[in-house]
C-alpha cells in the first residue's frame, strides 16, 4: 500500500525548486520507479514533485550549430521517431546512455545499500 504524501505538478522551474527545497520532497519524472519504492517502503517522502508540466524538459530542439537539445523528459520513442535525430546522432548512442541505468531493481538495491 502507498503511504500518504502530497503530489504537486508545478509548471515553472522556480516553483519546482521551491517545492524541492521542502523537507522530504522527491522528484517524480518519466521512467522513475519512485512509486514502487514508496509502495515497498524503501523510501519515504512527504511531497512528490512532478516534472511533467515543465515544457522545457520535453521535446527535441535544434541548436544554431545544427546539433540537438533533447529534453530530459523526452521519451526514447520520441527520439527514435524524430527524423532529425537520425541524421545528427550516432546510432545507438542515446539509447545506450538512457537504457543501461534503467532497471528498477538496481535502483532499489542501490538505495537500500546507501541507507545501510
Amino acid at each position: 500500500m502507498l503511504p500518504q504524501f502530497s503530489y504537486v505538478r508545478p509548471d515553472t522551474l522556480q516553483d519546482t525548486v521551491k517545492h524541492l527545497n521542502e523537507k522530504s520532497a522527491a522528484i517524480h519524472a518519466r521512467g522513475t520507479d519512485l512509486i514502487g519504492c514508496l509502495r515497498d517502503g524503501i523510501m519515504q517522502v512527504d511531497k512528490m514533485v512532478s516534472l511533467s508540466a515543465l515544457s522545457d524538459l520535453h521535446g527535441i530542439r535544434e541548436t544554431a550549430d545544427g546539433g540537438l537539445i533533447i529534453g530530459a523528459l523526452t521519451t526514447i520513442t520520441e527520439v527514435a521517431e524524430n527524423p532529425r535525430a537520425e541524421t545528427v546522432l550516432q546510432p545507438g548512442v542515446v539509447i545506450t546512455h538512457v537504457v543501461l541505468p534503467a532497471p528498477a531493481q538496481n535502483l532499489r538495491s542501490s538505495y537500500r545499500k546507501a541507507r545501510a
